[in-house]
């Protein structure tokens, strides 16, 4: 879908139009896959919403994104005056299957009587736009002021940084961020504590074993082994591609290595 897109459109015209390169972040090519794989699916789909703004709705019966989230839907919103681009939504999804954008902090509406039973909340509480997981944790991390970033660590590794400017880049992520004229320059790696699971799950069965009688944490243990490796692992350098990678290399077919690997090295600088 995405080669299909840059063929159609045109590299050079998305980034101008959307101001960010389509990869797998992107939402567009995966509501276009939906539309080519699962027409049936497709067919019944009234609108393409993300997790937060499906709760709003379900809140308070308004259909509604975040300008931050919509920012993700590239190549089909415009990120200057906060509107999708009905130029190229035909190639994805007409426009009204989208819906409206919002600042993250924006009242789109109040909880309905019907929602108000449902959740125990008070019917007429007002309810804004919300954002993402990553934006909301930026937000509670301190990223308030321009220039201060959030580093985030989970199965896969991600950043925000908080810009006065929307920062063009083909390499990493920019868009606007949950206030007006205010931006976020992100990016983010396929891989991080999905990477240490797997050495976890393939090569340190004693230590899992340990840990289900009752004995240590088997991260725990294997952050021990990995003390004892010296800074630099002994020359041994890991590519972390397990999973492709998103930023700044933008490829999912990329591979992993460990480079370097020699008789000398044990598990704990392999971990480490």
């Amino acid at each position: 879908e995405i080669e299909y897109l840059e063929n159609v459109l045109g590299k050079h015209e998305i980034f101008r139009k959307s101001e960010t390169q389509l990869t797998s972040q992107a939402s567009g090519p995966k509501i276009l896959w939906i539309r080519n794989n699962e027409s049936a699916v497709y067919e019944k789909t009234r609108w393409f919403l993300t997790s937060q703004a499906y709760l709003v709705y379900k809140l308070t019966g308004v259909v509604s994104i975040d300008i931050y989230t919509a920012s993700g839907y590239a190549p089909l919103f415009n990120a200057y005056n906060f509107r999708w681009l009905e130029d190229i939504a035909p190639y994805i999804t007409p426009t009204d299957r989208l819906p409206k954008a919002y600042w993250s902090c924006e009242i789109v509406g109040k909880v309905t009587a019907k929602a108000a039973r449902e959740t125990g909340l008070a019917k007429g509480t007002p309810v804004i736009a919300g954002t993402t997981d990553a934006a909301a944790e930026a937000l509670s991390a301190g990223v308030s002021e321009f220039g201060d970033m959030m580093l985030m660590f989970g199965s896969s590794i991600f950043f925000i940084m908080k810009t006065m400017e929307l920062v063009k880049t083909k390499h990493f992520w920019s868009s606007n961020f949950l206030e007006k004229d205010t931006y976020a320059f992100l990016g983010g790696m396929s891989t991080s504590g999905s990477l240490t699971k797997w050495f976890r799950d393939q090569f340190a069965q004693l230590e899992v074993e340990s840990e289900k009688s009752g004995g240590e944490n088997a991260y725990n243990a294997l952050d021990k082994i990995a003390a004892k490796s010296t800074i630099g692992a002994k020359g041994l350098i890991a590519l972390p591609y397990f999973e492709g990678e998103r930023t700044p290399l933008n490829d999912p077919k990329a591979k992993g290595m460990l480079f370097g690997l020699r008789l000398k090295h044990t598990r704990g600088d392999i971990y480490r």
